[in-house]
């Protein structure tokens, strides 16, 4: 005789995103609807009444309730109970009357420990798409924020790569715009014949890693509007002139099929390695926009389409975060004027609402640039002249362009690179130095040489510059420029001096020795001499790159006011 068990269901956390249709058999008045800008959304009549659960509150540290929700013309309302549909309310959402999906917030009461969940609808006439528990970014404390933080501020070097449809022209990513491309003839001879035959996720990671890299950052969609990624949502399809492709990414409408975010997100896990994607928030593929002439690369909204567009940017970003689990969100196309359509407003609410969906994820300032938005500035293709307010980083090119160009052989030199990485660690930032793959995803060789270098720099070196802070003294010496940790000053020695003398200026701090980075079993002899320091050095440099000389200091560096 066989005995089945019913096993007990798990608790889902509250910190994952429930999609609405999926609820529970003890549920009444609702029906699947297809509205959503992904088709998965529910409906509920007046009185209806959905179960979830059971849901892990844990120690109770969700404030807010975030939905993605329509209405129709007069609005609606939703109560958030628990252990019954008549149980305690812990929170109601008004909803506005909308004819486009969108993100409400209500606020919640504390709840801790394992509770069923029901939403009850009173008012009927709400289509919901998925809905969330989390913390209100608004009330993050600054210890939260530096524990947020701290991952990125230590790994000071990551890979920024672009790789798209305009690989296959292999004329930079700006392809389709600058010749003008239309958005059918850009679909059959670009995106149609992506295929990533040679794209190789585990060598990808291996190469990075081998770099000293700590991150990577990946285009899931670019300006051209082509998704790198496995999307779902609708209107994001082609609007050219051969209907029947489908959706309007790597996995439905290029050659190889291949959901290469997928491959690459799990193989950063597997390699510790922390993952994050780019996405543009215009488009010149959408229907919603028209480009503007000129050169800007900016778009123009069609009259009512904005608020349509923005929807379904939001659930790609949904689908990005739920399916691929990034670390990091790198937003661009956000650079127009004052009366653009894209605004502060839309800017704010963009890093509330991703924020929501998880609280740990790291964005960058372009959700709106010059806004005071995000979490970190990002310079591009130049290392700021001193150290910027708050968290900062450069990204670099390795030749003249950000997207694989067939005939760009600019590259610039290993040691260029090392110093460019030095001195961005040296006033406290972080560098994003880019690759473009060719169109199988193969990396060009000359960017895999390159990358081998610095990783061959970064053996002997690589503690100057990982978990290091900015150098102590306010302005960097003519031979180079420091980093800086507890109990250590590493001078980064780009000339060698003459006489074999090094000169810093003078510390607080007491040095207990100074030595060659790699070589403690050789040191070197130093003295104070007036407002400066001396080390006598070999007659050669032990790297013509980049030589790191190490200070042994009794705490942290700290320079005498003035120097």
């Amino acid at each position: 005789m066989n005995i089945f068990l019913r096993k007990k269901a798990q608790p889902k956390s509250a910190g994952i995103i429930f999609h609405a249709h999926l609820w529970k058999s003890q549920s009444g008045g609702m029906r699947v609807d297809d509205r959503a800008p992904d088709g998965d959304s529910a409906a509920a009549d007046k009185g209806a009444w959905a179960g979830y659960g059971p849901v892990d509150f844990g120690g109770g540290t969700s404030d807010q309730f975030m939905a993605f929700t329509a209405a129709g013309k007069t609005g609606g309302r939703i109560e958030i109970r628990i252990d019954s549909p008549g149980g305690d309310c812990i929170g109601a959402l008004s909803v506005p009357a909308a004819d486009t999906f969108g993100e409400q917030y209500a606020a919640v009461s504390t709840v801790r420990g394992t509770h069923e969940l029901f939403l009850v609808f009173p008012e009927g006439g709400i289509g919901l798409d998925w809905f969330v528990f989390s913390a209100d970014p608004g009330r993050e404390t600054p210890p939260q924020r530096a524990e947020r933080m701290r991952w990125w501020r230590e790994a000071r070097f990551g890979q920024f790569v672009h790789w798209g449809a305009y690989s296959v022209l292999g004329r930079g990513e700006w392809v389709m715009y600058r010749e003008d491309w239309p958005r059918g003839k850009y679909e059959r001879e670009a995106a149609v014949k992506l295929n990533p035959s040679k794209f190789h996720a585990g060598r990808w990671i291996g190469e990075l890693r081998g770099a000293g890299q700590k991150y990577l950052i990946v285009t899931a969609k670019h300006h051209d509007g082509f998704s790198m990624f496995d999307t779902r949502t609708r209107g994001f399809d082609p609007a050219g002139e051969e209907p029947g492709f489908g959706r309007y990414d790597i996995v439905e409408f290029a050659r190889g099929r291949r959901d290469v975010m997928a491959e690459l997100s799990r193989e950063c896990r597997r390699r510790g390695i922390r993952f994050g994607v780019y996405y543009s928030i215009l488009d010149w593929h959408h229907a919603s926009q028209r480009p503007r002439a000129g050169g800007s690369g900016l778009t123009d909204i069609v009259p009512g389409m904005k608020d349509r567009y923005v929807s379904g940017m939001k659930e790609q970003l949904r689908e990005l975060l739920e399916r691929y689990d990034p670390d990091l969100l790198w937003f661009d196309g956000d650079w127009g004027d004052e009366q653009w359509w894209w605004t502060e407003a839309d800017g704010r609410a963009l890093y509330r609402y991703v924020r929501s969906l998880k609280p740990s994820i790291i964005v960058n300032e372009r959700v709106r640039r010059g806004r005071g938005l995000g979490d970190f500035l990002t310079p591009e293709q130049e290392i700021p002249a001193r150290s910027l307010p708050g968290d900062w980083e450069s990204c670099l090119t390795m030749n003249d362009n950000w997207g694989y160009h067939a005939q760009d052989q600019r590259w610039k030199s290993g040691r260029e690179l090392i110093r460019l990485l030095a001195e961005t660690a040296s006033k406290g930032g972080n560098l994003l130095l880019n690759v473009g793959p060719q169109p199988d995803g193969a990396v060009p060789w000359m960017s895999r040489e390159l990358l081998r270098e610095i990783g061959g720099w970064m053996l002997t070196y690589g503690e100057s510059i990982r978990g290091t802070t900015a150098g102590p003294f306010a302005q960097d010496p003519a031979w180079g420029c420091c980093t800086a940790r507890a109990g250590r000053l590493y001078a980064h020695v780009f000339d060698w001096p003459r006489g074999r003398v090094l000169r810093l200026p003078a510390l607080r701090n007491v040095i207990g020795g100074a030595c060659a980075l790699g070589r403690p079993g050789s040191p070197l002899a130093f003295r104070r001499a007036g407002d400066e320091i001396e080390i006598d050095l070999p007659a050669r440099p032990p790297d013509n790159r980049d030589t790191v000389i190490v200070l042994e200091l009794d705490g942290v560096p700290e320079a005498i006011p003035g120097h």
